[in-house]
């Protein structure tokens, strides 16, 4: 398969496409050697080859030195005046071929064999030839302006391409930034929860510590990618939760739901944020009740958090750096594909965010 694409990609290529085109205009231009006689059909096809050779010419050293140096530099006054003197010369040089070489090789049906075709004087001084010199010119004109909006067309998609790559380099820069900013924030909860684990000299501080030290390979390693499994995602889900619930203590109040239909491809700790923000809010309170329901069906990823919170929060800014962060992940992970709902009635918050996933590469192999 790989072997295939890399010969599509030779084939499809600029430099590729090129030869075509001319190898094309060789074999069209090839039959009228059946119709000339009196020299040798080498002769004639060297013919076509020069001729095609002259608006080779013509039409690279204006699409590879004229266009880029002048016109893309938007100097376009000068651009008018070079082209319009570069096709003079080559209409110029053309058209005096046409007329030099029946004198030079007599009996050589020369026009035959021109891409361009119109009848032509025996004057060959400078006068004579500019009086034949205007349809050629003109079929020149026609010929570079379609060169010169290919090569436009070449030179926008290259500067579109760079620019989604520099756009793409730009968000997985902002990405790792802001899970740099997620995983110091995680270890200070739970550092504080071990602590206080530790000072109650607590018989299951060494599962917590074990259960960490898990979470926090994940956090170093696992999650730098850019997608994981859900079930690898779904075991540090419930790692973390344990981790929290140690220190919150457990309530049949509390529910936690995480499931999928098949094992997604999905960006890591997009979990993290929500579940923090919910026991930040949770832990000081007497009643505590949680739901948290996280799943994807049928590629659409549902994450749903509420809880309890005090009277004196329910009018402060919720959530913090981490919220915040997490909705600059979804914009730059799923721009335009997700919805987000925030609300809190009476001293009840809750959040609601759904996500389209792709149809495509989202999901791994066990």
């Amino acid at each position: 398969m790989m072997l295939k694409q890399k010969i599509y990609q030779v084939l499809g290529s600029r430099l590729a496409l090129n030869i075509f085109f001319w190898l094309m205009m060789f074999l069209i231009k090839s039959p009228t050697v059946n119709y000339v006689s009196g020299y040798s059909n080498v002769v004639y096809y060297g013919l076509i080859i020069y001729f095609l050779g002259l608006l080779a010419i013509l039409s690279y050293v204006h699409n590879f030195f004229i266009l880029p140096h002048i016109f893309f530099k938007k100097r376009y006054f000068l651009y008018v005046i070079t082209t319009g003197v570069w096709l003079f010369v080559m209409a110029y040089f053309y058209t005096f071929c046409i007329k030099y070489i029946p004198i030079l090789v007599p009996h050589l049906d020369v026009l035959r064999m021109s891409i361009m075709m119109s009848p032509v004087s025996n004057d060959i001084s400078w006068l004579g030839v500019i009086n034949d010199i205007q349809t050629y010119f003109f079929v020149m004109l026609m010929w570079l302006f379609i060169f010169a909006l290919l090569a436009i067309y070449h030179h926008n998609n290259k500067r579109v391409k760079r620019m989604e790559q520099a756009i793409l380099a730009h968000k997985e820069q902002e990405l790792a930034f802001l899970k740099s900013q997620l995983n110091p924030h995680f270890l200070f909860n739970t550092l504080n929860n071990v602590y206080g684990l530790s000072l109650r000299k607590d018989e299951q501080t060494s599962d917590v510590i074990w259960k960490l030290s898990n979470v926090l390979r994940y956090l170093l390693y696992d999650s730098n990618a850019a997608q994981v499994r859900f079930n690898v995602e779904r075991e540090i889900l419930f790692s973390y939760i344990d981790l929290e619930l140690l220190r919150l203590g457990e309530s049949d109040d509390n529910q936690f739901l995480v499931q999928a239909d098949r094992n997604y491809a999905i960006p890591p700790l997009l979990w993290l944020p929500i579940l923090e923000n919910v026991f930040k809010h949770t832990r000081n309170l007497q009643h505590k009740q949680i739901e948290f329901n996280w799943r994807i069906e049928s590629h659409v990823w549902y994450m749903f958090a509420a809880n309890l919170v005090s009277e004196n929060n329910t009018n402060e800014r919720r959530g913090g750096i981490g919220l915040s962060n997490l909705r600059k992940r979804l914009d730059l992970l799923y721009p335009n594909d997700y919805t987000w709902q925030e609300q809190v009635i009476e001293n009840r918050y809750s959040i609601h965010i759904q996500i389209n996933l792709p149809h495509e590469d989202t999901s791994l192999p066990h």
